[in-house]
């Protein structure tokens, strides 16, 4: 992470990644790969002129508001404008725009390859409390759809358990749709006692005609690409001198047993792991941390927080010696898609032992548990050592 500030309201910021790690060398040796450096952010801030207003522009690390765990709908790295200000000493303004995918890069056709996206958020900070509602808006093109239907994670996360799980063609026939309205909230005026939460609806309106056989046949078509569902965390924490108690728990919706009316669960945009409880959860759920990926973007369960229902107990930063602090907690899981739509799902498309086989439904559950040790050599150097388990049922 590189800033390069021209003054206190101008500054430019360059974060590099690097996509290697210990052996990976290509079955040898050599550790020293090309190609393997890549711009990950690249933007400039700036605040107008003897204001507060303050604008980024460029390839920004955003988020939408987190509630308990992490925001759902929109996280990560990403092309756009955001511009903030305070309007007085509880409430301040966020606006932006995002351009989430576009098919032709260089000029641009106007066919329907682009997805873009408007935000709107409205932080209020009380006495011992703050809450933050926000709105979110977003064109779909059906050539963007099409290019990304085959992604029931990561980018455009919009399309229906059929589309997502298609062998054969998907075909939007018409530019789609989404929006999501939500809220976080944090209590704190119960000190030592401290919650944290959040709430949001999405919904997600498309029409496609959908091949599951590769026969040129559609088999499903119309509404069945819609997809409407809802997401819900909730953490509560007891601050101790020399650890913390806590409690989270999270929900999010599931399909019911007909494919064909669209999907129930909860649409999202692009979250890049940023749901994560703050313990046992990181492990199974998210596949940012392990090698155990069922395929490119899932986990040893799953990679989104979509169709499970999640109640865990931590203790948080216990300390019995200096500069040395541990973390340890346990969570269940459990799906609440209904079963019988896998199962309509897997005999469509013959694909029941794939993709199908890491969605989790009402009758699969799991439990984790995560143990994590940290000690500070220096103030900005610290060695973690941690253990996690999972086991999926």
């Amino acid at each position: 992470y590189f800033e390069y500030v021209t003054n206190e309201t101008l500054k430019d910021i360059q974060v590099y990644e690097i996509d290697s790690g210990f052996g990976w060398g290509g079955g040898d040796f050599s550790a020293d790969r090309t190609n393997q450096v890549e711009i990950k952010r690249a933007h400039v801030e700036f605040n107008w002129p003897e204001t507060d207003v303050n604008f980024r522009v460029g390839i920004q690390g955003f988020a939408l508001p987190g509630g308990a765990m992490g925001n759902p709908v929109l996280g990560g790295d990403m092309a756009g404008a955001i511009v903030s200000t305070p309007i007085n000493d509880m409430i301040g303004l966020t606006a932006g725009w995002v351009r989430g995918y576009d098919g032709d890069q260089i000029g641009g056709q106007g066919g329907g390859d682009e997805i873009d996206l408007t935000l709107l958020s409205l932080p209020i900070t009380g006495n011992g409390f703050s809450v933050n509602p926000y709105f979110v808006y977003a064109w779909q093109g059906e050539d963007a759809m099409s290019a990304n239907a085959n992604y029931v994670s990561g980018d455009l996360a919009t399309a229906s358990l059929p589309v997502a799980f298609a062998d054969g063609d998907v075909n939007f026939t018409d530019e789609g749709d989404a929006w999501w309205a939500g809220f976080d909230y944090q209590v704190n005026m119960f000190d030592p006692i401290n919650i944290s939460g959040q709430f949001v609806y999405g919904s997600s309106d498309a029409e496609a005609e959908v091949d599951y056989d590769g026969d040129g046949v559609v088999d499903l078509d119309g509404d069945v690409a819609e997809r409407k569902g809802w997401y819900a965390d909730f953490m509560v924490d007891y601050v101790m001198d020399n650890m913390t108690p806590s409690l989270f728990f999270l929900y999010s919706s599931g399909d019911d047993d007909d494919i064909e009316d669209g999907s129930e669960t909860f649409p999202m945009l692009h979250n890049d792991g940023f749901v994560a409880p703050p313990v046992a959860g990181g492990f199974g759920f998210t596949g940012c941390q392990t090698s155990l990926s069922y395929a490119a973007n899932y986990s040893f369960a799953q990679y989104v927080p979509t169709g499970i229902w999640k109640l865990g107990f931590a203790l948080k930063n216990f300390s019995f010696m200096d500069k040395l602090s541990h973390t340890i907690g346990v969570a269940y899981v459990q799906g609440t898609n209904d079963s019988d739509a896998i199962e309509d799902s897997a005999g469509l498309n013959g694909n029941g032992g794939g993709w199908l086989g890491v969605v989790m439904t009402d009758e699969d559950d799991a439990w984790e548990f995560g143990f994590r040790s940290e000690y500070g050599l220096y103030e900005a150097l610290a060695l973690t050592l941690d253990y996690e388990y999972a086991s999926l049922d």
